[in-house]
């Protein structure tokens, strides 16, 4: 048998974690004698404009970016006549698919069948972080009938892919991940430069919350930001606690004049950075919150944990059910209740020496959620390793 070849197509080259994940999977690839190569189908997306360009450096596997220009401007034809070309000359053996929603990827799939190719679909979505209609689930039955491999990124997106009749002999979980070991080292060269990056970003109170994402509806933001004003003006111990803001987004100014008009006390924007700033400044802070009504995963939360942090972490992002053990590294909440989510806050002012444990569970809980072991974990969910 000749050698192997696996292709994945994936949406835009910007993002980091997956650059990474690519580069440990050619490693791999390399050792177990499997030719690889990934098609970016463009360079970004239109909600990373304000987060800096891509990081070719990072990119050190075989890849190809298709359309040099926002993955919402591609247009659907080209698209398709250039996966199609693409996918014919490299003759793949496997070929990994980002989901089912882009229409491009459907004429990826029946040319799979045709051409007798096997077929993965990554999932990082679950029932929850969006509402569904009947027309599309019934769509995304049939594409994934049509799959050979189905991998959903944790419980939550297994377990929404059971209910779409995709049998356990086609799932296997490969978790999403981020370079727990580079943030590890950051976060403890950040704490040791705390007032220097407080300084820097106006941060001034002693002990802070701190969310990170973009500044959208389906954050939540301004859900948090009102729970956080309860807690300052009925907790006397929040009095020592801010909450920081890192992002930037559609609903900026007007969380600014939500701020403004509570006169809350505490509570700073920095703006968008890059990652590995924002590793610093979650370091400098105390506790995590995630407060989406959306949110298919949520890697933030994997960084939060890298930094040692406590987290609180919304029922609707798949990340909870995988990486928060309430009582023991943080706590999940309805994120449509304020109420749940002001008792969460007042739980983390009063638990002071307590919240370090919880920072310690999140570091080790992380430290099974490598680069390296989801590469190891993809290549044996293809049947490409042992």
């Amino acid at each position: 048998m000749g050698k192997k070849r696996l292709l994945i197509i994936h949406n835009i080259a910007w993002s980091h974690y997956k650059a990474l994940l690519f580069n440990e999977t050619y490693k791999l690839c390399q050792r177990y004698n499997i030719e690889f190569k990934v098609l970016h189908i463009a360079s970004t997306s239109k909600d990373r404009r304000n987060l800096g360009s891509v990081d070719f450096s990072i990119h050190m596997y075989p890849y190809e970016v298709l359309f040099d220009t926002y993955y919402e401007e591609v247009p659907l034809l080209r698209k398709i006549s250039f996966l199609l070309s693409r996918v014919k000359d490299f003759r793949p053996h496997i070929v990994v698919l980002p989901g089912y929603s882009d229409i491009a990827l459907w004429f990826i799939l029946l040319y799979a069948e045709v051409h007798n190719v096997q077929v993965a679909a990554v999932v990082e979505t679950n029932e929850f972080d969006r509402k569904r209609t009947f027309l599309k689930e019934y769509v995304k039955k049939i594409f994934l009938k049509k799959c050979d491999y189905v991998l959903p990124c944790g419980a939550k997106a297994k377990e929404y892919m059971r209910k779409l009749g995709v049998s356990e002999d086609k799932m296997h979980i490969v978790p999403l991940t981020t370079d727990v070991e580079k943030i590890m080292t950051l976060a403890e060269d950040a704490r040791s430069h705390r007032s220097e990056i407080c300084n820097k970003y106006g941060i001034y109170k002693e002990n802070n919350f701190v969310f990170v994402g973009r500044l959208s509806p389906e954050k939540n933001v301004r859900t948090l930001i009102e729970a956080f004003n309860v807690v300052k003006r009925n907790i006397s111990r929040a009095q020592d606690w801010g909450l920081v803001i890192v992002g930037d987004g559609p609903q900026k100014e007007e969380l600014k004049t939500l701020v403004s008009d509570l006169k809350v006390d505490g509570i700073v924007f920095t703006g968008g950075t890059s990652w590995d700033e924002v590793a610093r400044i979650m370091a400098v802070c105390d506790v995590f919150v995630l407060p989406s009504i959306s949110e298919p995963w949520g890697l933030v939360v994997n960084e939060a944990m890298a930094c040692g942090l406590p987290v609180v972490v919304s029922k609707k992002a798949g990340a909870y059910w995988d990486l928060v053990r309430d009582g023991e590294n943080g706590f999940g909440f309805d994120p449509e209740s304020k109420d749940e989510l002001v008792k969460m806050l007042d739980h983390m002012v009063n638990m002071e020496q307590d919240l370090e444990k919880f920072g310690t569970v999140s570091r080790q809980i992380i430290g099974n959620y490598t680069i390296e072991k989801a590469a190891e974990r993809f290549l044996r969910a293809l049947n490409l390793s042992s």
